[in-house]
């Protein structure tokens, strides 16, 4: 099924976007005019095949979700996500070097991370919003983190919302909390639009998050 896609190319979107062509490479992602999105393996901490994702660029289909499971000669490609971590097959020994990992929402912010420092990854995503008992057992007991940075996107506007929103990723983290230092990013300055990534701007803008995060 990988075959099937072209090699990546410098006008491909997130090539456009700035994600460097090598790390499109290093992740297997390709574009594909013909599917009208960037395909996007999922493999296990193992490096084996589980899932392929599709992030559309079709008007029509965004209206129903960005990313969902690719679809081919009618076969869904599809894999529980609560059971993976995008990016732990490429990024599993720089965790456990740096017993520190980041928890993001999208594959492609874990390609941003990686295009925008030049160093060892430790960028995971969930694919959501939400994180699973499977995860945190994986972050904690297999990959031996010490420190836990939440970068989800911005999901809030008010300061209502903002407590709302650091009550919700707190209560899915109490498992570990005992275990494991847990950071959670969050856009006091309002430099971020609604719905942004913490890695959508500059390394700057990105750093002076991890400076304020609560």
């Amino acid at each position: 099924v990988l075959e099937l896609f072209p090699n990546v190319s410098l006008a491909d979107p997130w090539a456009l976007e700035g994600i460097d062509l090598g790390i499109l490479e290093k992740y297997e992602i390709s574009f594909s005019a013909s599917y009208e999105g960037v395909m996007i393996p999922h493999r296990d901490w193992q490096g084996r095949l589980v899932g392929l994702r599709i992030r559309t660029y079709n008007e029509e289909k965004m209206k129903k979700g960005k990313y969902m499971p690719l679809l081919i000669n009618n076969v869904y490609y599809r894999h529980p996500l609560s059971l993976n971590l995008f990016g732990i097959y490429q990024n599993r020994e720089n965790i456990l070097n740096a017993k520190r990992a980041i928890l993001v929402e999208s594959e492609k912010s874990v390609l941003q991370a990686e295009s925008m420092f030049k160093e060892d990854n430790i960028t995971l995503a969930v694919c959501g919003s939400s994180i699973s008992s499977w995860q945190l057992s994986m972050l904690v007991y297999d990959l031996g983190i010490e420190e836990l940075i939440i970068g989800f996107d911005k999901e809030y506007q008010t300061f209502d919302e903002q407590y709302d929103y650091i009550k919700r990723i707190k209560a899915q983290l109490g498992k570990i909390e005992n275990f494991v230092s847990i950071g959670i990013l969050v856009d006091d300055n309002n430099t971020f639009s609604l719905k942004e990534s913490p890695f959508d701007r500059t390394a700057n803008d990105f750093r002076k998050l991890t400076v304020r995060r609560i």
